[in-house]
């Protein structure tokens, strides 16, 4: 099994990816703000109820959250779905991009160099959009 520091950080990246800070993960989670910063802290080990909790509710794949292996969510797109909500976007679409994306080698290439020409061609204004936002993972290059 990981190590603490391994599940706490994986944590904090789950909770980053669904785009709610603290307070509203905790609450989404049925327990209390100040339980759930000490877990995050690296203070307490998450108790098998709150692990069953953040499965069950957020949809979490288990064995990535134990050893950082597989996809984060269950269901990618059910678990951004209040994202995709507040952006308006057309969920079937979205739900469709998703599972060609995981599933096609072509799809993930093309995307993956559009999506690269896009960090390029726009980096400032995505600088100045995000620039409170931090990305969930680094580049590795």
């Amino acid at each position: 099994m990981a190590g603490k520091g391994d599940i706490v950080r994986r944590l904090k990246l789950i909770r980053k990816a669904l785009g709610i800070n603290q307070k509203d993960f905790a609450g989404k989670l049925s327990i209390s703000a100040s339980t759930y910063c000490q877990i995050e802290g690296g203070q307490y080990l998450p108790s098998y109820e709150f692990i069953y909790n953040l499965v069950d509710v957020c949809k979490i794949n288990l064995y990535y959250l134990m050893f950082g292996q597989g996809e984060m969510f269950l269901d990618p797109a059910a678990a951004s779905s209040g994202r995709m909500e507040e952006y308006a976007v057309n969920r079937e679409d979205v739900e469709s991009f998703l599972w060609y994306f995981r599933e096609s080698r072509i799809v993930q290439y093309q995307v993956l160099g559009y999506f690269r020409s896009i960090l390029i061609r726009e980096k400032e204004a995505l600088a100045e959009e995000l620039k409170d936002k931090k990305p969930s993972r680094k580049k590795t290059r």
